[in-house]
């Protein structure tokens, strides 16, 4: 019942051997990055967004400027377009607004390069879906939208799962992480922050 989070690899690494040391048997918590956290949560539960599969993929920045240049190539732009980075930085600010694109679709930008680059967002999400596979911001903003849904009772099950919970690095996260968290909780959830 108890789930305790933090913001890399080693950091949830170091924490999990120390808990074992100190209390033998306890592999059954869930000690882990944010991101992983997300992607056990979707592999159990994405289906109840009808979109995506549970043996989705996910992509790591590498394959993100891929998808990007090929995208830019499908345009009749060319791979080594100044652009490309602008694009994704832009995509990733939205996300790390907490918006997908369909929050932004009917929004009219007041330059071309936004709406340039809002219309990257939209050929790079369809793709995405279109191949089953999630970004790491996905995998946050996803995990909230099936929570704040409730679709079948998702939210109630996992808040009650989880009775205790500690945030590692409280400091370095996010409102939209902190949205997650909160979503997380209910009346009798503990929360223990470090930071």
């Amino acid at each position: 019942q108890i789930l305790g989070i933090t913001f890399t690899n080693k950091a949830a690494k170091e924490i999990k051997e120390r808990v074992l040391k100190l209390i033998p048997g306890a592999e059954r918590m869930t000690l882990s990055t944010i991101h992983s956290f997300c992607a056990r949560f979707l592999r159990i539960y994405i289906d109840a967004l009808d979109i995506y599969q549970k043996n989705f993929t996910i992509i790591d920045e590498e394959d993100q400027k891929t998808i990007m240049k090929n995208l830019f190539v499908s345009k009749g732009l060319t791979k080594t377009d100044e652009r490309i980075k602008e694009a994704m930085n832009f995509i990733s600010s939205k996300k790390g607004e907490g918006l997908e694109y369909q929050d932004i679709a009917d929004k009219v930008y007041p330059n071309h390069e936004l709406n340039f680059y809002k219309e990257c967002f939209a050929d790079y999400d369809a793709y995405l879906k279109k191949t089953n596979s999630l970004d790491f911001d996905d995998l946050i903003l996803l995990t909230i939208k099936i929570l704040e849904d409730d679709v079948n009772g998702i939210r109630k099950e996992v808040t009650k799962k989880y009775r205790h919970i500690l945030v590692d690095e409280f400091q370095d996260i996010d409102d939209v992480q902190f949205h997650l968290i909160t979503l997380l909780m209910n009346q009798e959830t503990s929360l223990y922050v470090v930071g």
